[in-house]
């Protein structure tokens, strides 16, 4: 593969300014969401209304629903990481629908809408990119990004399909960072209080109380530490045991029949009659080699 014309460093900058903008786009989005959702239910605060709210932005969501595929958020996100399968305008259905669920009370979170916002954003971004590197990036970079900057973790934003710590991971987990700060940027900047994140700075502490803090910080990277250990070696274990089964199986004789003289033969593992015998004349059909 040739290096990348912008180099190594043009293409972290621009995958976490990418990080930042795709952060800064849910936080704008979650707003909206909110302040709708405030606006309707402020409106409507008679028990009577619940009723013809719910229905009627259950009807619209049926409607929109006719024209966007039936996707788990899982399915949503490795969509719009990859564009493989983008449609143009099938996300902005896709966050309408998820819009008019988190107003109307019928969803629990609004990550749907808000991948569905940044895949849009990324497929035009991408659209005339002539850097190959940065159009497979950008895209993943984004999802990950706005759900870390949700979820207000931008490693679990990043390791959202994996959480196998490779290279180009690292670059994910500060670009959600950025995408994390991006976020609450929107966020103290909104004119809704309930959204504004309030800092307070004590130091109303003592040595005991720092020394407790580091052993518990110590602790638990000792527990997640042993946790992958034993993982790796459990998985390690059964992926031996699942060989050494297949090769005791593929060695022996099945169904009464002989062991295959010639291991290198061809036909190893295929099923045939046994010689001299035909199938028709009641010879039993035999395995040999092959699991």
């Amino acid at each position: 593969m040739r290096p990348s014309p912008l180099g190594r460093l043009g293409v972290a900058a621009a995958a976490i300014a990418y990080g930042a903008a795709s952060g800064a786009i849910a936080g704008l989005v979650f707003t909206a969401m909110h302040v709708a959702q405030h606006g309707v239910w402020h409106v409507a605060d008679q028990r009577w209304m619940i009723f013809p709210i719910v229905v009627a932005a259950g009807a619209l969501i049926a409607y929109i629903g006719r024209f966007i595929p039936q996707q788990t958020l899982a399915e949503q996100a490795h969509s719009a990481a990859d564009l493989r399968d983008h449609h143009r305008g099938r996300g902005l259905l896709i966050a309408a629908s998820a819009f008019v669920a988190v107003v109307a009370g019928g969803a629990i979170g609004p990550e749907a809408g808000i991948i569905a916002i940044v895949g849009e954003m990324s497929a035009l971004v991408t659209l005339r990119m002539k850097e190959a590197k940065l159009k497979a990036l950008l895209p993943a970079v984004g999802v990950g990004a706005s759900m870390g900057a949700v979820w207000g973790s931008p490693a679990a934003g990043a390791a959202y399909d994996s959480d196998e710590l490779t290279p180009g991971m690292a670059l994910n987990v500060v670009a959600a960072a950025a995408g994390f700060l991006g976020f609450v940027g929107v966020l103290q900047l909104s004119a809704t209080p309930s959204l504004r994140m309030t800092t307070e700075i004590s130091m109303d502490f003592t040595p005991v109380m720092v020394v407790g803090v580091f052993l518990a910080g110590i602790l638990g990277a000792a527990v997640a530490f042993v946790y992958r250990w034993a993982d790796n070696v459990s998985t390690d274990a059964m992926k031996n045991l699942h060989r050494r089964v297949r090769h005791h199986r593929g060695g022996r004789a099945t169904d009464g029949c002989e062991r295959q003289a010639d291991r290198r033969d061809p036909a190893c593992g295929v099923p045939r009659p046994r010689r001299g015998v035909h199938p028709a004349v009641g010879g039993r059909w035999c395995w040999h080699g092959g699991g």
